[in-house]
């Protein structure tokens, strides 16, 4: 699909009178995602735009300013300042970034490589699928959270390597929700027929199967986002994340902690209450987005 076409559906889906009973009209009516949604994007506003709304954009990238060092919350400095004398809120903003790439990096790369795994696997079945399906259950069967701080322990700390190490698992929840529509699709008398007149195998998983699958991964995808973030600032937070003078909430935490018992606590209070608000607005849109696209929920 052309992206000229994907932006004018989302046009129509933000501006047009949604049509009643369709998925646009429950979620519409879902105020609280509704909201949430919006405050999604005012983060999202917020990390592109950091250089231009705050007045110290080199301090949001890590320049000190020691002579202002633990200044609290004031008009100049709305957030204070921590213990380089960096604005607070310069940081926070700047801090949106590495979050929020991080959080939509973890999920699209885990739901594209479990997608087309569990596409392979349920359209072929036999072996294949067994040798998939055995492999994403050892992945399974470890915590994802001990599992990426142990990959995230062998590589180097970094942005890229944080990403790949919750990435790896995240991908196994993709590959089963795929697999178990891709063993019923498989069987529709679409995919029989483009099976019988020739068709690749591979044209008929990227035309036949992966579209029509998309629907429950990209609702599983926007539940995800607010985890992976979460999963992301603890990495952060133990030091095996995005490392400083990179701005990010997870070490602004961890920075944080160290002058709470000294009375300074606005420097990790105020990146805590940005991954709450976030984490809590991926949740509850995921919420929303479910229940607008699944009849189930809704007739419930």
């Amino acid at each position: 699909m052309k992206p000229a076409t994907i932006f004018n559906r989302w046009l129509g889906f933000a501006f047009t009178r949604p049509e009643p009973g369709s998925a646009n009209w429950y979620f519409r009516r879902d105020k609280l995602a509704v909201v949430c949604l919006f405050a999604i994007l005012f983060m999202i506003f917020v990390a592109l735009a950091a250089p231009i709304l705050t007045p110290y954009p080199e301090q949001g990238l890590g320049d000190p300013n020691l002579g202002e060092k633990f200044l609290p919350p004031s008009v100049a400095h709305p957030f204070g300042t921590d213990d380089l004398g960096r604005d607070v809120l310069a940081r926070v903003m700047f801090g949106a970034r590495s979050s929020l790439i991080a959080s939509f990096a973890i999920v699209s790369v885990a739901m594209v490589f479990g997608s087309v795994l569990g596409a392979i696997a349920g359209y072929f079945g036999g072996w294949i699928d067994e040798l998939i399906m055995r492999i994403t259950d050892i992945f399974l069967a470890f915590p994802p959270l001990l599992l990426a701080i142990t990959i995230a322990t062998v590589l180097e700390p970094s942005l890229r390597n944080s990403i790949l190490a919750v990435a790896v698992t995240w991908w196994p929840w993709y590959t089963r929700i795929v697999r178990a529509q891709a063993v019923t699709i498989r069987e529709r008398n679409y995919v029989k027929a483009a099976r019988s007149i020739g068709v690749n195998d591979a044209t008929i998983i990227r035309r036949h199967i992966l579209p029509n699958v998309l629907g429950p991964v990209l609702v599983q995808a926007t539940l995800d986002l607010g985890s992976a973030l979460l999963t992301i600032a603890g990495l952060s937070f133990l030091g095996l994340g995005i490392q400083p003078p990179t701005a990010d909430w997870g070490v602004m935490v961890s920075d944080g902690r160290e002058y709470v018992q000294s009375g300074r606590w606005w420097i990790g209070l105020f990146p805590g209450l940005a991954i709450f608000i976030t984490t809590l607005s991926f949740n509850l849109l995921g919420d929303g987005v479910q229940t607008a696209t699944d009849p189930r929920i809704r007739s419930v």
